[in-house]
């Protein structure tokens, strides 16, 4: 017992020395006024002491967690969000939110859980995307159907007591991103073609084959093979030849 407690104290000295390395300013004030003896109470001092603990800061980033973390307009989707940087956005706050709570709370935790990251997810989605979703729980129901062997339970109909307080009817995470991430990629194409065809856009143009040149006579100064305004036109730009038409540009 005597060499546990010691090793332990070693260990503690250890993480001191570490946090020495990593922190600064008024987190590294605290450190030191701690003290080695209190390291294994340091995490939940430092926890209270920058804010993460208080009860407002943590509730107001719960309830923009769960309202999908909206942009300045209220809108947490906006039209063609990068779809895989926002997933990401809403992962790292769901992990913020799991590493401020203690570990032996996890499990009572509901802001932490994955079905509550799908469900609000769902639930912020535009309908732009109603199809991916779709498709993401079709392959839910026809996994369950071959476990259980029971055609019967590929349906069409929703229980309204299921979907508003059960979450086996919630697709996995993973399973979710992957199709909402696919059908950004498709849609994304098509705007990117939309734009390039749009800035290819300008006013449309007659190509003229030699032989048709040949045959075009100047307005300018009456001689084939060019058309008023052209540089070999030896006729000004304003000029009309006696045989056309002050009409004729």
């Amino acid at each position: 017992m005597k060499w546990q407690m010691e090793n332990r104290q070693r260990q503690y000295e250890k993480l001191f020395c570490y946090l020495e390395t990593i922190c600064e300013g008024e987190a590294e004030r605290q450190l030191h006024a701690q003290g080695v003896e209190k390291t294994k109470d340091m995490r939940k001092h430092m926890f209270e002491r920058f804010g993460s603990g208080q009860p407002l800061v943590l509730q107001e980033r719960v309830r923009k967690y769960l309202l999908g973390m909206p942009d300045k307009n209220g809108v947490a989707f906006p039209n063609r969000v990068n779809m895989p940087d926002k997933l990401s956005q809403l992962e790292e706050e769901r992990d913020y939110l799991l590493r401020m709570c203690p570990k032996d709370k996890h499990k009572d935790y509901d802001e932490g859980k994955e079905t509550t990251l799908v469900r609000l997810i769902l639930n912020t989605l535009p309908s732009e995307y109603d199809d991916a979703v779709q498709n993401v729980r079709n392959l839910m129901r026809i996994r369950e159907m071959i476990k259980s062997g029971n055609i019967d339970s590929i349906t069409n109909l929703d229980d309204a007591i299921k979907i508003n307080y059960d979450t086996s009817w919630l697709p996995p995470y993973k399973e979710l991103r992957v199709g909402l991430v696919n059908a950004w990629m498709s849609k994304k194409r098509r705007w990117d073609e939309h734009q390039g065809s749009k800035s290819k856009e300008g006013h449309p143009t007659m190509m003229l084959s030699d032989d048709l040149k040949k045959e075009r006579r100047c307005y300018g100064c009456g001689q084939f093979g060019h058309m008023r305004g052209a540089e070999e036109c030896k006729a000004g730009k304003d000029a009309v030849w006696g045989g056309g038409s002050q009409s004729i540009p």
